[in-house]
């Protein structure tokens, strides 16, 4: 029987413990080395992916950020769609810096909540037509929580909803 030297764990071994192309390495070594090697590769992988989350968290609370965000949003729902999109991105980032929801005057937060997936006073843009195109003249930047209980109506038609609630409520409730 024919025998090899290890150089890594410095012994005689039989040939048929290493591999045809690692003549100088037994089989027992190279696993040893591929799980030391993935160890530390994922040990690495895990600091990354832990620094770009710190990064895209940050990002996400700048305004310049937050703007690039819902730009790209709008676009792929245009895009999804098949409507026209012509919305810039200093608009966009004007409306962010006013600080404010256009419809409600609640103040932005850019914070993700953490009782939910979405922050409803984080900016969203919403179309006023709910079946325009995404164009400047169609579109205002207002709360999550508005854009959400709108949903495909008109402001006009929302607002009349709303009124709708509060003259029940107050109807009904003696404490409304």
């Amino acid at each position: 029987m024919t025998t090899c030297f290890c150089r890594k764990c410095e012994t005689n071994k039989p040939l048929s413990e290493f591999k045809p192309y690692r003549k100088h390495i037994c089989a027992e070594c190279l696993r040893e080395q591929a799980r030391l090697r993935y160890a530390k590769q994922k040990k690495v992988t895990k600091a990354n992916s832990r620094l770009q989350n710190d990064y895209l968290r940050n990002y996400r609370l700048s305004a310049h950020g937050r703007t690039i965000l819902l730009i790209n949003k709008a676009k792929f729902r245009a895009k999804n769609k098949n409507l026209k999109f012509e919305i810039s991105y200093g608009f966009i980032r004007q409306k962010l810096e006013n600080g404010k929801c256009e419809k409600t005057g609640i103040e932005f937060t850019f914070e993700n909540n953490e009782k939910s997936f979405r922050n409803p006073y984080s900016p969203s843009i919403d179309k006023i037509d709910p079946f325009g195109d995404y164009i400047e003249d169609n579109i205002q930047v207002v709360c999550n929580f508005y854009n959400t209980s709108k949903g495909q109506m008109t402001d006009d038609e929302f607002l009349k909803f709303c009124r709708q609630v509060v003259d029940y409520q107050k109807e009904n409730n003696d404490e409304f």
